[in-house]
């Protein structure tokens, strides 16, 4: 235990060290991001999709310049079972202090259903941290959260949007059937990355191939 002790103390003392070091490309930061989980389901039928993958795209935020440059950071991708549900892992790492975190971008997707962000069904108006909340806090329970809605009166007086309270299920995803050529067409996610982080997209990129596949179109990354 003593040795334990020691060593945790030493994580601290040369965690604190760097984080104070003057020179930026010695010191790091953490970047942490919670676990997060759902469930997606047909939106007419109500019942569980098997099969979707559910993507999660960490991104960092570089503010060294003028303008502040947002790159992706890491990728993590599951499918959901035979109840619809998925669950990725808390994620923990370093970063260097030129960067911060930034909230993390969600696909869901499977051939015939649309896509989500876009196609899917799930409260519309959230900003980036609150859908990080949707997906990691209180699933299946009811709860209230602040939505992004126009509103015609302020758009008539040259406005902004407004805001409203509105009580939803946390972390229910709907996908609806698609039934036209042209609606599975145009619904095909692109993937989050095409070079650096192809190996970290394979499940979506299977299903993507799959659904071009399915629609006489060319496959993207051929050979993969």
């Amino acid at each position: 235990m003593p040795k334990m002790k020691i060593a945790l103390a030493l994580t601290w003392m040369l965690l604190l060290i760097t984080i104070i070091s003057p020179t930026a490309s010695q010191a790091w930061l953490i970047y942490h991001k919670p676990a997060f989980k759902g469930k997606v389901i047909d939106s007419e039928t109500k019942l569980p999709i098997k099969g979707a993958v559910v993507v999660v795209v960490y991104n960092k935020k570089l503010v060294a310049g003028f303008e502040p440059i947002t790159s992706i950071f890491d990728i993590r991708e599951s499918l959901t079972d035979d109840e619809g549900l998925f669950k990725i892992p808390s994620y923990t790492t370093a970063i260097n202090p030129l960067s911060v975190n930034t909230a993390v971008d969600f696909i869901i997707f499977k051939p015939g259903y649309g896509a989500y962000p876009g196609g899917g069904i799930a409260p519309s108006g959230m900003n980036k941290d609150d859908t990080e909340l949707f997906f990691s806090e209180d699933f299946g329970k009811e709860r209230t959260i602040r939505l992004l809605t126009p509103s015609v009166r302020k758009k008539a007086l040259g406005g902004g949007p407004d805001w409203i309270w509105t009580k939803v299920i946390f972390g229910i995803v709907e996908l609806p059937k698609l039934k036209t050529f042209e609606e599975r067409k145009s619904n095909t996610p692109s993937l989050p990355d095409n070079n650096n982080f192809l190996d970290k997209q394979k499940i979506l990129l299977r299903l993507i191939n799959e659904e071009q596949e399915n629609l006489g179109l060319p496959k993207t990354h051929e050979g993969r």
